[in-house]
């Protein structure tokens, strides 16, 4: 189990147990969470998991100050508010091993790595906008602006998954912490 992964199951835990103890229904089955299940064992491979991983805590770190946004729980905003501190140290770790996992690949192999990152993340991102739309207007976000927010995350963090070519690093800002990382 990833650090992601274990993180993930502990995040539904208590989310799980503030609905419990607030008398909230949980939803049945998720379609989405069996989906991402099985294509994070799809190959086997180290990367595929990752990367799947990877695509949902990106969205996770827009969607949950949303909901801590959209409620008047002081309990939800504190756990929303730590959900959303480790998921930025997740997205990073995982970034930086993706970034080392890719270095021997070629040019052309890391274009078609990108582009099936992204056919992973935009219908994930479309799931889960129009399945949690009501959350996060209530949460002061559009879906329009929910989608603009994810895809600058995306993207910032698809670059921090390139391989490093020579041994000097750069660094970028992370778009929702306003901290400098090194990549």
């Amino acid at each position: 189990m990833f650090v992601g992964e274990a993180a993930g199951t502990r995040h539904a835990g208590v989310l799980g147990r503030f609905m419990e103890l607030n008398g909230i229904a949980r939803i049945k089955s998720g379609c989405t969470d069996g989906i991402f299940r099985r294509a994070r064992n799809l190959f086997g491979s180290l990367e595929i998991s990752i990367s799947v991983l990877v695509t949902a805590e990106i969205i996770a770190k827009i969607y949950y100050p949303a909901l801590s946004e959209a409620t008047s729980s002081i309990v939800l905003r504190a756990i929303c508010d730590q959900i959303q501190r480790e998921e930025i140290a997740h997205v990073e770790f995982q970034t930086e091993q993706l970034a080392r996992i890719r270095v021997a690949r070629p040019a052309f192999g890391i274009w078609v790595t990108r582009f099936l990152h992204r056919l992973l993340f935009y219908p994930t991102l479309m799931v889960v906008g129009l399945s949690h739309r009501m959350t996060l207007r209530r949460g002061g976000l559009s879906l329009r602006q929910f989608f603009v927010r994810c895809h600058r995350e995306f993207v910032g963090d698809l670059a921090a998954m390139e391989p490093m070519k020579n041994s000097r690093q750069t660094t970028r800002p992370a778009i929702e912490t306003g901290t400098v990382r090194k990549i």
